[in-house]
C-alpha cells in the first residue's frame, strides 16, 4: 500500500497542502505531527491522525497513508523515512531561506532513503529555473515537480475535494482548473508508478 511522506523544516511551504491533495486522490488516511492543522479543515476526521510530540507513529500497513510531518528531524520522521515508498520535500521559494530550508531537509534525509522527490510549490513561475538550479547542485538525479501559484490549492480548506474532483464538476471547472491539474496528476502518476 502507498505510503508517503512529506516533510519540511520550514513551515509555509504547503506541505499539509500536499498532503490533502494526495490523500484525497489516493483516498489515502494522514497522520501528522502538527498539533494546530489545516488538515482538520479539509479531511474528514476518520480519515486524519494527530499525533503528539514523543507519541509513538503507527506504523500502519494495508492502508495507503500520508504522512504530514513538520519542524525537526526525530527517530519518529526516520522510522517513517525508511518505510516511506517516497518523501516529497516541498519548495514555495519565496525566499532564497525557502530554497535553503528545501535543501536541507533532504540533506537530513538522504542517509535513510534516496527517494526524495522535490515539489516546487506555490512558486511564481519566474524563481523557478532558480530552484531547480539550486537542487541540482545538491541533488542532481532527483525528481522535480512544479505545482504553480493557484487559487485552487487556497480553495482546498472550503470544497474539501481533489482537484480532479473539482474538475470533473463542469467544464468551466475543467478549463478553469486545467494546469494545476495537469501538474498534480504528474505527481501522482509518478507517485503510483
Amino acid at each position: 500500500m502507498l505510503k508517503i511522506c512529506v516533510f519540511s523544516l520550514k513551515g509555509g511551504q504547503g506541505k499539509s497542502t500536499i498532503s490533502a491533495e494526495i490523500a484525497l486522490h489516493f483516498n489515502a488516511g494522514v497522520i501528522t505531527n502538527e498539533p494546530y492543522t489545516i488538515l482538520e479543515a479539509i479531511l474528514p476526521p476518520k480519515s486524519l491522525l494527530i499525533v503528539k510530540e514523543k507519541e509513538e507513529i503507527p506504523l500502519l500497513s494495508g492502508v495507503p497513508i500520508v504522512y504530514d510531518f513538520g519542524g525537526y528531524v526525530d527517530s519518529r520522521v526516520l522510522e517513517v523515512a525508511k518505510i516511506s515508498d517516497f518523501i516529497i520535500v516541498p519548495i514555495c521559494a519565496d525566499s532564497d531561506g525557502d530554497i535553503q530550508a528545501g535543501i536541507t531537509t533532504a540533506v537530513e534525509l538522504k542517509d535513510y532513503t534516496d527517494k526524495i522527490i522535490f515539489v516546487c510549490n506555490k512558486t511564481d513561475k519566474e524563481r523557478i529555473s532558480g530552484v531547480k538550479e539550486a537542487i541540482n547542485n545538491f541533488f542532481p538525479n532527483n525528481q522535480f515537480f512544479i505545482i504553480n501559484k493557484s487559487k485552487a490549492l487556497s480553495n482546498l480548506r472550503n470544497n474539501k475535494k481533489s482537484i480532479n474532483e473539482i474538475v470533473l464538476e463542469s467544464k468551466f471547472n475543467a478549463y478553469c482548473y486545467r494546469n494545476i491539474a495537469k501538474q498534480m496528476n504528474d505527481l501522482f502518476t509518478y507517485i503510483k508508478a
